[in-house]
């Protein structure tokens, strides 16, 4: 039997490679006989430059800032003339407990600093950003402000680039990119509202519940600044994307893609599940996102079209998902073997990858003709 193996990263734990490679050795532990591939993808967030490293691109140091302001030692990956930026290097989480998490302190100029790094390489003609992963909220302000874009408040004093300073921008000038950049989204979520970026995803970035309502008001009022009337930015799906990053890279002339659409063109997806009896695919937390653009959902609807079965092994689910078993999933297997810490589930989820793909190798075994 031939087993295609794409699963996503599982974020804290395993990378898309070695999560696959856990999946694969399972299930050649049992079934020995079986050809098993593992393609290593990603949905646009975190993982995404490792894709673009294991076809063949490498790792270009480069200093920037934390969400905070501090210095750290980030990095972009340069593939054949393309700069790969992920979010999560510059602007992702800084404290892993999110009662010292600060959201409305935050800012996304570190990922700015990156992408302007890359912009001077003689190499690089396009700039991919993956804006997944982030642990900012400052609607790119940041990162426009790294690329020499400036914000005045109603003195004409400058601005300072955080998210906490939206409310207080009277005046932006912004200077376009002048080569391409793409902007790789994982959600589809907006800038502002309900389904908005604060709404959303500001509570797990650290704004306090009270400030959320004045904080999606400030970045509102922020948009309609730097678009003026005659652009409408704000509205575009995944303008949310990285606390408003998305946003940003619309500003300074960029486009936004799906992230897992444009990696799972990268590694020729279509053409491995074709080869493929069963595909498994895979993420850490399957819910109501998934459906949103995530990488189970682009890879159950391009397997549905050429009608091959999928499984889908996950670090734990929530929430109505069954449209995906309408999409053609026979299987939605958790890792977790039952109730324990987060931790515990995190260190040891290598061991479960492995021992889920056994009895999901033997359901498969029965289910094959």
């Amino acid at each position: 039997m031939k087993i295609l193996v794409a699963v996503d990263s599982f974020k804290g734990s395993l990378s898309s490679l070695d999560a696959g490679r856990a999946i694969a050795s399972g299930l050649l532990e049992v079934f020995p006989s079986w050809d098993i591939r593992v393609l290593p993808v990603a949905d646009g967030g975190e993982g995404t430059a490792a894709v673009a490293q294991f076809l063949g691109g490498k790792i270009i140091p480069a200093e920037c800032q934390d969400i905070y302001g501090r210095l750290h030692a980030g990095y972009w990956v340069l593939w054949n003339d393309t700069a790969i930026i992920e979010v999560a290097v510059a602007s992702g989480f800084v404290n892993p407990d999110k009662r010292l998490r600060d959201g409305d302190a935050t800012t996304s100029y570190g990922t700015g600093q990156l992408i302007r790094h890359a912009l001077s390489h003689p190499d690089v003609s396009r700039v991919i950003v993956a804006l997944g992963g982030s642990g900012s909220t400052d609607g790119g302000m940041g990162l426009m402000a790294a690329l020499d874009c400036d914000f005045f408040d109603q003195d004409h004093n400058p601005v300072k680039p955080l998210g906490s300073y939206l409310g207080r921008v009277m005046e932006a000038r912004i200077q376009p990119i002048t080569k391409p950049l793409i902007g790789l989204t994982d959600v589809n979520v907006l800038l502002t509202g309900t389904d908005g970026a604060v709404m959303m995803f500001g509570p797990q970035k650290g704004v306090p519940s009270q400030r959320l309502n004045s904080l999606d008001q400030d970045m509102a009022h922020f948009a309609q600044i730097v678009q003026g009337p005659n652009h409408h930015w704000d509205d575009f799906p995944g303008a949310g994307s990285a606390g408003g990053m998305g946003f940003a890279i619309l500003a300074l002339g960029g486009i936004l893609q799906s992230g897992a659409e444009v990696v799972a063109n990268w590694v020729s997806l279509d053409e491995w599940i074709n080869w493929a009896d069963w595909i498994i695919t895979g993420e850490g937390k399957l819910d109501s996102q998934t459906l949103q653009g995530k990488l189970v959902n682009i890879v159950t609807e391009r397997s549905h079209l050429q009608n091959k079965p999928v499984v889908a092994i996950v670090g734990s689910r929530a929430g109505r998902v069954e449209d995906l078993y309408k999409k053609g999933v026979r299987l939605i297997y958790p890792i977790v073997p039952g109730p324990l810490s987060l931790e515990e589930a995190m260190t040891n989820a290598r061991c479960y990858m492995r021992d889920a793909a056994i009895h999901v190798g033997f359901t498969l075994e029965q289910c094959h003709p």
